[in-house]
């Protein structure tokens, strides 16, 4: 299943912005839908024009799962740490007076690393750029 994700952010990532638009279209018609294809993802985007040029450019993998194994998480921890921006969610179920409740938990990059981590290449960048001086 993790596999499926990676195939289809590197199919996004050759991807026109119009052959994405033409995709989701004709999924929206297979599911009943008569929304805007390419106003939905614009707005999803939050592009206010399409930028055919761009499309695809820094395309982001989230995994959701109940739990993931070490083999996945090692491998995503991989990925992060060359500049493949992959997250790890996990959805727990619980049931609740005839109701499902839902724990979601980020645990790929965890949430209080993301200052460190930006801090860290921050400083990488520092280091390199004065080195080169």
């Amino acid at each position: 299943m993790e596999l499926h994700a990676i195939r289809y952010a590197a199919m996004v990532a050759a991807m026109s912005f119009s052959k994405a638009v033409e995709v989701h279209a004709r999924y929206l018609l297979d599911n009943g839908q008569t929304d805007d294809a390419e106003a939905a993802m614009r707005q999803f985007l939050e592009w206010d024009v399409a930028y055919e040029e761009t499309f695809g450019q820094d395309v982001r993998i989230v995994m959701v799962s109940r739990e993931f194994s070490k083999e996945i998480t090692t491998s995503v921890l991989w990925l992060n740490d060359h500049d493949i921006d992959v997250r790890c969610v996990e959805l727990r179920p619980y049931a609740f007076d005839s109701r499902v409740l839902l724990d979601v938990q980020q645990i790929i990059p965890l949430p209080e690393a993301d200052f460190y981590n930006g801090a860290a290449k921050e400083k990488s960048g520092r280091t390199q750029d004065s080195s080169n001086v």
